[in-house]
């Protein structure tokens, strides 16, 4: 006689009886980090102001939402409504998916160039005719955006596509030096946090100890590279080199998207159980014969993971599932009628 207010992808979790969850609507989907059940009356003349996936989440009167115009769409972080006739005459600056958005007249707007698109960090709109002499650096991903005279642009060259967090302009001349398919050597891809430039030369005999799009790169020597070991593929955030002898008996606690790895020697591997795959943000290892007794209450992706006996996972329920950040177990007898 239990219904789930939330469901298992949600932060918590309550389970009220049916008939109060039969006349009670729920604010916000389950996917929402706050969630509070009101009376069907109470809901029928309410208004969502944000979609069950935001932050925030009031309901309003449907006579009142329906003057009200949404400033940003229910994913943003911050959610405001305004009176019809002033969102008529606005101009939103940023799409609701971004942290800042601002109403602007539409005569201002119609004169605003958007420096970056709404997905971005900053915004700032700059008159049609200043605009249409600038040059954006980046794309409106990226969390740094200058803009140039299209003068300067035109000799130069973006050492980083516009997702990156570092964006230099260099003359083309020496960007064609330094470019990779010249006798430059991109170390990394432009997804990544730093970027150099190296010559061929240098990068012909160096080896990447992590692919671009990882926190931290180096070079090294392709001699030192082929007796050495990545632990960690470069997607991690952590990166160290061991010798081929250890890395062959070694095993990898974690895959490299975690972030910790340690490698054990192959015979503690061999009893050992991972208890979270490496995506996990804790990572325990268990010795077979306890993970063979034991349940997993969460799957890896979650954030908390216990090992619990067989026999109390089988009269137990998983009121969440896996991914979600609260897990805890009832009996089975209590979930019948809950």
């Amino acid at each position: 006689m239990g219904c789930k207010v939330r469901r298992p992808e949600t932060s918590d979790h309550t389970m009220r009886p049916i008939e109060e969850a039969a006349v009670g609507y729920e604010v916000r989907r389950p996917e929402t980090s706050d969630h509070t059940v009101r009376p069907r009356e109470e809901a029928d003349v309410g208004y969502k102001v944000k979609r069950p996936e935001t932050s925030d989440h009031t309901v309003r009167p449907i006579e009142e939402a329906a003057v009200w115009y949404e400033v940003r769409r229910p994913e943003t972080s911050d959610h405001t409504v305004w009176p019809i006739e002033e969102a008529a005459v606005g101009y939103e600056v940023r799409r609701p998916e971004t942290s800042d958005h601002t109403v602007r007249p539409i005569e201002e707007a119609a004169v605003g160039y958007e420096v970056r698109r709404p997905e971005t960090s900053d915004h700032a709109v700059r008159p049609i005719d200043e605009a249409a002499v600038w040059s954006e650096v980046r794309r409106p991903e990226t969390s740094d955006h200058t803009v140039r005279p299209i003068d300067e642009a035109a000799v130069g060259y973006e050492v980083r596509r516009p997702e990156t967090s570092d964006h230099t302009l260099r003359p083309i001349k020496e960007a064609t030096m330094e470019y990779k398919a010249a006798v430059g050597y991109e170390v990394r891809r432009p997804e990544t946090s730093y970027h150099t430039v190296r010559p061929i030369e240098e990068a012909a005999v160096g080896y990447e100890v992590k692919r671009p799009e990882t926190s931290d790169h180096t070079v090294q020597p392709i001699g030192e590279a082929d007796v050495w070991y990545k632990v960690r593929r470069p997607e991690t955030s952590d990166h160290t080199v061991r010798p081929i002898a250890e890395a062959a008996v070694g095993y990898e606690v974690r895959r490299p998207e975690t972030s910790d790895h340690t490698v054990r020697p192959i015979v503690e591997a061999d009893v050992w159980y991972k208890v979270r795959r490496p995506e996990t943000s804790d990572h325990t290892v268990r010795l077979i014969e306890e993970a063979a007794v034991g349940y997993e209450v969460r799957r890896t992706e979650t954030s908390d993971h216990t090992v619990r006996s067989i026999e109390e996972a089988a009269v137990g329920y998983k009121v969440k599932r896996p991914e979600t950040s609260d897990h805890t177990v009832r009996p089975i007898e209590e979930v019948a009628v809950g």
